[in-house]
């Protein structure tokens, strides 16, 4: 009878193992599978090299995103290949891949398209 219980704690005790170890492999797979990290940067305009305020930062195929500082300064959370889009009117919109850089110098480019006509509509009493 106490070699029958020996057996059955060896068993019970391997099992528990194999369950730990296999659940600690689980939870490693996910955390390096989903690492985002911080990535800071500025947006320049090729103009006048100043800050751009304002300018709308997303993360490619997410609703994640973030506008610019007032001095162009922005941060945001990204997976190791995202694309991050640049835009704002008045510049040309840009699209830049993260890769493995942790700060980002992006400068975008002025828009020379002009509007063409203006239509002015008054309503009278």
């Amino acid at each position: 009878m106490t070699k029958n219980l020996q057996k059955q704690g060896s068993k019970m005790t391997l099992r528990r193992s194999f369950w730990l170890i296999f659940t600690l492999c689980q939870l490693a797979f996910v955390g390096a599978h989903a690492q985002d990290r911080a990535i800071t940067g500025v947006v320049i305009g090729s103009d006048d090299n100043a800050g751009i305020p304002g300018v709308s930062i997303k993360v490619k195929g997410t609703s994640m995103g973030t506008n610019s500082s007032a001095n162009g300064q922005f941060t945001v959370s990204v997976s190791a290949n995202s694309i991050l889009e640049f835009s704002m009117i008045g510049y040309t919109s840009k699209f830049v891949t993260v890769g493995n850089q942790s700060t980002l110098k992006v400068i975008l480019d002025v828009d020379s398209r002009q509007l063409q006509e203006v239509v002015v509509t008054a309503l009278g009493y």
